[in-house]
């Protein structure tokens, strides 16, 4: 994480100095909505990320395509779950990375504190995820779909969410 990071989100730093990182981070995407795509400038300023739980992941790692499958906190909404599925393609992530990511969906008490979007001077738009209680993730695209719908809630059903579709 460059601006949202785990001591932002522990309160380590003072008010004035969480503010600024804080305004930093917006006065970034500020500056890049002009060149955002249409789905990436949603995920930036558009789709509340924070508590989402991962339902669902689906790694191609021949076409570098990543899928996530979220289930986000509606707060509107009681009765029926809010999720939103990233299809992230031209994805740059490691083995490694994709382990952990893995492990993070694997943990259910894993949900996503905050995530911010950006983009590197030289490379693809980026999509850092901090993970609560531990972990975080860089995410390497070159194009995303994002699309929201209602459904049921199957992030506890004790499936496995983790798959790889080579």
């Amino acid at each position: 994480m460059k601006y949202f990071t785990r001591g932002w989100s522990n309160g380590e730093f003072d008010d004035e100095t969480s503010d600024q990182m804080r305004e930093a981070y917006w006065d970034r995407v500020k500056s890049l909505r002009p060149s955002m795509p249409a789905s990436v400038k949603k995920l930036a300023t558009a789709t509340k990320l924070h508590d989402a739980v991962i339902d669902r992941i689906s790694w191609d790692r021949r076409r570098r395509n990543l899928k996530l499958e979220l289930v986000l906190v509606d707060d509107d909404n009681l009765s029926g779950s809010l999720k939103a599925t990233l299809l992230y393609k031209g994805v740059q992530l490691s083995d490694d990375e994709i382990g952990l990511l893995a492990e993070r969906a694997r943990d259910r008490r894993t949900t996503i504190l905050y995530n911010e979007v950006d983009l590197e001077e030289i490379g693809p738009w980026v999509h850092r995820m901090l993970f609560w209680p531990v972990g975080e993730i860089s995410i390497w695209f070159s194009s995303l779909k994002l699309s929201r719908t209602r459904g049921k809630d199957t992030a506890m059903l004790g499936y496995d969410p983790f798959f790889t579709a080579d």
